[in-house]
C-alpha cells in the first residue's frame, strides 16, 4: 500500500500498524486486513488514515478467445477482472510480452496472464486459443468394375502443396486398387496442418447378390418348411470359395443373410451335435451360381432322434463397481436344446444394492426379496435372450466389501442339465476402475477336469464423441481349443472373424456409441463367448488372455489380462497313464479305440459333445485291448473322450464324426 500526501509541510514521516512498523511511503508484504497510517510533517501535525487490503480471493477472472486457422497467428485472448483494486495491469507470456487485457495475434496453444491490481494482489490466469483446420478433403472414385475402385483425394483450403497418406501406405493423390469396406486418407498442407477423412468403398448394387435362407427343425423330414416348423437359432452357415470364407450365426428365428460381391461359392452348414443334416443331402451343401444383383434363398433342414430342453445361463456379469455409482447386471440365457422352451429368468441381487430399471422391463420385482423376474415364452432352439438389470451401489459401501448377485432360469423339471441353469458372479466395491476389461469365469484356479472357459470383454467410449466402430481383437491362448469356441453374445449387433484363428476379432460396424459426457448409460458395451481348452494340459498351466479394444482410428485400448491356472483335486489325472489309440479319426461313425492293459484296474470311456455333455458310456474290462465303438447315429461334430479308473483319469483325446 502506497500513501500520496498532499499539503502540510515537507517532508513527511510515516509509520504504518504493521508488526514490525514500517517507516516508508509503501508498505509492503502485506497480508489482507485493516492498516492504520500515521502522517507527520515537519510542522509536527499528524493525520490519521487507514486502508483495506482485500484477499486476493476477491479477484476473479473469466477468459475468453477467439479461434484461429492452423498454421496461422491470428487468434485473441482476453480477460474480465471483477473484485480487487482497480487499475489493473495485465502482463501476456508472449514474445513480446502483451500487457493489454486482449492478447491478439496468437497462433494456437495455451497463454498464461498475470494481473496485477492497484493494491498489488496478483493474479494468474490461462487462456487456451484452439484452431479451425481450414483444410477439407474430399474423397471420388468411379466405380469401373466389382473388383476395386481408384479413389482421388480433392483438397480445398489450408496452404499448397499438400502430401498424402493413405492407409495401404500409398503417398499420391491418387490410391489404387482400394476394395470394399473402410479406408482413410491424412492430408498435410505445407503449414502442418493435417486433416483426416475416412471413407467407405461400395459398389453397385448390380455387383452384389443376398442370399437368405432359413435352418429349421424338419419335424417331418419332407425338406420343406412348413407351417409350425421352429427355425433353429445361433447355428452357423459357411459360405466360401478359394481364398475365402464368410461364417454367420441364424438369428433367434433361425434366419441368415448373405451380402456379397457375386461369384461362385459354396453354401453349407454344420449342424450343432443335437441335430443331424436331413437336406441337402448329397451333396450335403449348395453350389451358388446366382445372377449379380439377384436374391436366391437356400434352405437347411436338419432333425433329431430325440427332442429335449436344455435352457442354460451362459454368462451373468457384473460392469461396474464404483461407490455411488449404477452398475450393470449382463444376463445372457440361451435354449441350448432342440425342443421350443418357455419358463422364467429370475435375478437375485446382493442387499447392499437398489433396484434402478431393467431392459427389458421386469415382470415383477419384489423389495423385500430383491428379485427381479421375466417371464419367456416360446424360445426356439439355439436362440438366446440377453437381460439388463441396473442396480445402484450406495457411495456409503465400504471399499474393499463383496456384493453377489445369482440368477436361475426355469424349467428345472424338464431340463436335462440343471447344472447350467444358475449363475452366480461377486465384484468388490472400489473408487473407480476402468470400464474397458476382461473377466473370465472360472476365475482363478480351474479343475483339470472342467474344459470349458468363458470370456467377457466390457468397453465404453469415453471420448469425446460416438464411435462409428469399434472392434475387439482377442487371441487365444495356446492351450485353447480356437475350433470349439462358440456361445457368442454382445450387447449391439456384431460379426466374428475367425479367418486368422486363433486371433478373433469382434466387429461392431455403425454401433455408433455414445461417448460417456452426452449418454453414461449407453456409451457401454460387451462381448461375451466360451472355447474347450485342449485336452491333456498338465496340471499347473497357466492360460492367459487379454483383449486390446480399438475404437475407430484410435490406437488400441489393451485390457487387463486373466489367468487360469490348472489344478488337480479329487481324481489323480498323473498317477497312472495308459496309452489310447482311436482310429479312423476323423470317422463317419464307426471307430476303434485301442488299449494297453498294463493297468488292470476297471475302466468307463466317456464320450462328450461340444457342449461338455456326457453323450456315451462303455464298460473297459481287464482283459480288453480293443474295443468297437459305434457313433453313426451323432450328428458330425467335434467330441472329446476320457479314459476314467475308480480313481485315475488314464487318458483323453478328441473324435471328430464326419458325415
Amino acid at each position: 500500500a502506497t500513501a500520496q500526501v498532499s499539503g502540510g509541510v515537507a517532508p513527511y514521516t510515516y509509520l504504518w500498524s504493521t508488526n514490525p512498523p514500517q517507516t516508508t511511503v509503501t508498505a509492503s508484504a502485506l497480508s489482507a486486513q485493516f492498516y492504520s497510517l500515521t502522517v507527520t510533517d515537519a510542522n509536527g501535525c499528524s493525520v490519521l488514515t487507514s486502508v483495506n487490503i482485500p484477499n486476493a480471493s476477491n479477484m476473479s477472472a473469466t477468459t475468453s478467445s477467439t479461434q484461429t486457422p492452423c498454421g496461422m497467428s491470428t487468434g485473441t485472448a482476453s480477460v474480465t477482472v471483477n473484485g480487487g483494486t482497480s487499475p489493473y495491469t495485465y502482463a501476456w507470456n508472449t514474445n513480446p510480452v502483451q500487457t493489454t487485457q486482449t492478447a491478439s495475434g496468437l497462433a494456437y496453444g495455451s497463454y498464461n496472464v498475470t494481473i496485477t491490481d492497484a493494491s498489488g494482489c496478483v493474479l494468474n490466469k490461462s487462456v487456451y486459443v484452439g484452431f479451425v483446420n481450414l483444410i477439407n478433403v474430399n474423397i471420388s472414385y468411379t466405380n469401373t468394375s466389382c473388383i476395386c475402385v481408384d479413389p482421388v483425394a480433392t483438397v480445398t483450403g489450408g496452404t499448397a502443396p499438400y502430401t498424402y497418406l493413405w492407409d495401404d501406405g500409398t503417398t499420391n493423390q491418387t490410391a489404387s486398387c482400394f476394395d470394399e469396406g473402410w479406408h482413410y486418407v491424412q492430408v498435410t498442407d505445407a503449414a502442418g496442418c493435417t486433416k483426416y477423412k475416412s471413407f467407405n468403398v461400395t459398389y453397385p448394387a448390380n455387383c452384389y447378390i443376398t442370399l437368405n435362407g432359413t435352418v429349421y427343425d424338419d419335424a417331418n423330414k419332407n425338406c420343406i418348411l412348413d407351417a409350425g416348423e421352429n427355425g433353429i437359432a445361433n447355428t452357423p452357415v459357411i459360405l466360401s470359395k478359394t481364398g475365402f470364407t464368410e461364417t454367420v450365426l441364424t438369428d433367434n428365428n433361425g434366419n441368415y443373410s448373405f451380402y456379397v460381391l457375386n461369384d461362385t461359392f459354396q453354401l453349407f452348414h454344420n449342424p450343432d451335435p443335437s441335430w443331424a443334416r436331413n437336406c441337402p443331402s448329397a451333396p450335403p451343401s449348395y453350389n451358388v451360381i446366382v445372377p449379380a444383383g439377384s436374391t436366391t434363398a437356400f434352405d437347411f433342414a436338419d432333425t433329431t432322434t430325440a427332442y429335449f430342453i436344455d435352457v442354460a445361463i451362459l454368462n451373468c456379469a457384473i460392469s461396474g463397481r464404483t461407490r455411488g455409482f449404477d452398475t450393470d447386471y449382463y444376463i445372457t440365457v440361451k435354449n441350448k436344446g432342440n425342443s421350443v422352451a418357455s419358463g422364467m429368468v429370475s435375478a437375485v441381487h446382493d442387499a447392499i444394492l437398489t433396484y434402478v430399471n431393467s431392459n427389458p422391463i421386469v415382470n415383477t420385482y419384489n423389495f423385500t426379496t430383491k428379485t427381479a423376474s421375466w417371464n419367456y415364452v416360446n424360445l426356439n432352439p439355439g436362440a438366446t435372450m440377453q437381460f439388463r438389470l441396473t442396480l445402484n451401489i450406495p457411495p456409503t459401501a465400504p471399499l474393499g466389501s463383496v456384493f453377489t448377485n445369482n440368477v436361475d432360469v426355469t424349467p428345472l423339471s424338464t431340463d436335462i442339465d440343471p447344472s447350467n441353469n444358475t449363475c452366480t458372479r461377486s465384484a468388490t466395491v472400489n473408487g473407480s476402475y476402468d470400464p474397458n476389461n476382461k473377466i473370465n469365469w472360472p476365475s482363478g484356479d480351474i479343475e483339470v477336469t472342467d474344459l470349458w472357459h468363458n470370456y467377457l470383454i466390457n468397453f465404453q467410449n469415453t471420448g469425446t464423441a460416438p464411435a462409428v466402430r469399434v472392434i475387439i481383437e482377442d487371441t487365444l491362448d495356446a492351450n485353447l481349443d480356437f475350433s470349439t469356441i462358440t456361445d457368442f453374445v454382445g450387447s449391439h449387433d456384431f460379426v466374428v472373424d475367425g479367418s486368422q484363428a486363433p486371433i478373433y476379432k469382434f466387429i461392431f460396424d455403425n454401433i455408433n456409441l455414445p461417448d460417456s459426457n452426452f449418454n453414461e448409460p449407453e456409451s457401454h458395451g460387451f462381448v461375451a463367448f466360451r472355447v474347450m481348452r485342449n485336452t491333456g494340459v498338465p496340471s499347473g498351466t497357466q492360460i492367459s488372455n487379454t483383449a486390446h479394444i480399438f475404437f475407430d482410428f484410435n490406437s488400441a485400448i489393451i485390457t487387463n489380462t486373466v489367468v487360469n491356472t490348472v489344478i488337480i483335486t479329487g481324481i489323480n489325472e498323473n498317477e497312472y497313464t495308459s496309452a489310447v489309440t482311436v482310429y479312423p479319426n476323423p470317422s463317419t461313425g464307426i471307430l476303434y479305440v485301442d488299449f494297453d492293459t498294463n493297468y488292470d484296474k476297471y475302466k468307463v470311456l466317456e464320450i462328450y459333445n461340444a457342449f461338455n455333455q456326457l453323450v456315451s458310456t462303455t464298460e473297459v474290462f481287464d482283459n480288453a485291448g480293443k474295443i468297437k465303438l459305434d457313433l453313426s447315429e451323432y450328428s458330425s461334430g467335434i467330441y472329446s473322450y476320457r479314459l476314467i479308473a475308480k480313481d485315475a483319469v488314464l487318458n483323453s483325446g478328441k473324435i471328430s464324426l464326419i458325415r
